[in-house]
């Protein structure tokens, strides 16, 4: 499951359950897509996730990049507390700016 609101010129996308391939997969196209249209500042919470598979860790390293090469941020909140599907996402995980 995941949330996606505008507030003050900052995409907040909350996440919550576990991430998996596919809804990586689902949430990834959502942020493209938001990235594509000219948004640079996005917020994305991890406080309720349960784990997250490496691809779901990819995913945000990819859209972090699209949006840096845009002039813009994204700002990783809540990723302490997320459980790993695989061992190899933590070093994914040492490449995302979290706060």
């Amino acid at each position: 499951m995941y949330e996606v609101k505008a507030v003050d010129n900052r995409i907040w996308m909350k996440l919550s359950g576990n991430i998996d391939a596919e809804k990586a997969a689902e949430i990834a196209e959502t942020l493209r897509c938001l990235v594509a249209s000219g948004l640079a500042i996005f917020v994305v919470d991890l406080s309720d996730v349960g784990f997250i598979e490496r691809v779901g860790l990819e995913f945000l390293l990819d859209v972090q990049e699209r949006v840096r090469l845009r002039g813009g941020c994204v700002v990783i909140k809540g990723l302490n507390g997320t459980g790993w599907q695989r061992g190899e996402s933590a070093g994914a995980k040492n490449q995302i700016a979290c706060e």
